[in-house]
């Protein structure tokens, strides 16, 4: 006849038996489930750029002046806003008729030689309006651009730079 003693013991093992598999299984089911808890956080960005002699504000369109002997200028478009840019859309109004246009430098132009020792790439000319360029311009990123303009008395250049939603970066999520 068993004791009393081992009785106990045996009924002890039978519930300590059953209830880890109940409790196995509802923390199995709610891996399967995907239940979980988290934060998302929610922000926005502006997207600007602007040309700029100085480099200090205020900024809006430049305007350059030119003269028969003074054909090119130096500027600079500088990305204002807090998103990365695609490109930039560019626009130059000239007082007089004569050809003008706008070139970047992917590095800096040497303004004693006039030559860029990177890649240039044009970004408008005065007979085609508004021109959409594809070049990337980080937060605080700048393009070095010279205008130059067939002037054969003192004319004035206009450059404007603007920057369709299109041309920032895309949105993103991200799990924080």
């Amino acid at each position: 006849m068993p004791s009393r003693r081992t009785a106990v013991r045996v009924t002890a093992g039978v519930v300590i038996l059953t209830v880890v598999p109940v409790v196995g299984t509802r923390v199995a089911l709610g891996l399967i489930n995907g239940r979980g808890t988290g934060t998302v956080t929610a922000s926005s960005g502006t997207w600007a750029a602007v040309a700029t002699t100085t480099g200090t504000p205020p900024y809006g369109p430049v305007t350059l002046t030119f003269t028969k002997t003074s054909t090119v200028q130096y500027l600079t478009i500088l990305n204002t806003g807090t998103l990365d840019l695609t490109g930039v859309t560019t626009q130059i109004t000239l007082s007089a008729k004569v050809t003008g246009s706008l070139t970047a430098c992917s590095t800096s132009w040497n303004q004693a030689t006039g030559l860029c020792p990177g890649t240039t790439t044009p970004l408008d000319t005065s007979t085609a309006g508004a021109t959409t360029t594809a070049i990337p311009l980080p937060v605080g990123g700048q393009l070095s651009v010279k205008a130059t303009a067939a002037a054969k008395s003192s004319m004035t250049m206009t450059v404007d730079v603007s920057v369709p939603r299109a041309l920032a970066r895309p949105a993103t999520t991200t799990d924080s």
